[in-house]
């Protein structure tokens, strides 16, 4: 199974602002519906409840919360339990979908990542990791596409 972290932000890493995105771009969420549709997503419990407590469509929803659980979805207390599960389901991919918690502990295990680059600086409170410094050492891009002026869609895999 690939574990690949998907995830849009600014040049500054900025993922969120005040448990929400600090943007709004319909060919952004065109592109991660297309991409994890059919496959299993893994989220915080802060993104589950900014997305209304409400699974996705088409995905097999699965969050880490260590104080609450959900009737709707699949809920673990660690990333460890959570992958050992859907494992065992046998999925080809499992997107990693935030927020910042989750992508800093998923980041040492995933083999891609798929980045939507936000050209423009927005406001925020919630980061990205770091990974530009590991560009050629760990992680190698495989694909680019400029999307229009304010989004690139950028995919990695790891070296």
């Amino acid at each position: 199974m690939k574990i690949i972290i998907i995830a849009a932000h600014d040049p500054n890493l900025v993922i969120g602002n005040e448990g929400s995105l600090p943007w709004h771009f319909s060919e952004d969420m065109k592109h991660f519906k297309q991409t994890t549709s059919g496959f299993p997503i893994l989220m915080g419990r802060g993104v589950f409840e900014e997305l209304g407590s409400k699974p996705l469509q088409h995905r097999q929803n699965i969050v880490l919360s260590t104080t609450k659980n959900y009737d709707n979805v699949a809920c673990y207390s660690t990333l460890e339990q959570a992958i050992e599960a859907i494992k065992l389901e046998e999925p080809s991919k499992l997107f990693i979908i935030g927020g910042g918690v989750v992508y800093r502990q998923t980041m040492k295990i995933a083999h891609e990542m798929i980045i939507t680059l936000v050209h423009k600086e927005y406001k925020g409170d919630t980061f990205f990791p770091e990974y530009r410094s590991d560009i050629g050492h760990i992680w190698r891009e495989i694909n680019r596409i400029h999307c229009n002026e304010n989004l690139s869609f950028i995919h990695y895999t790891r070296i």
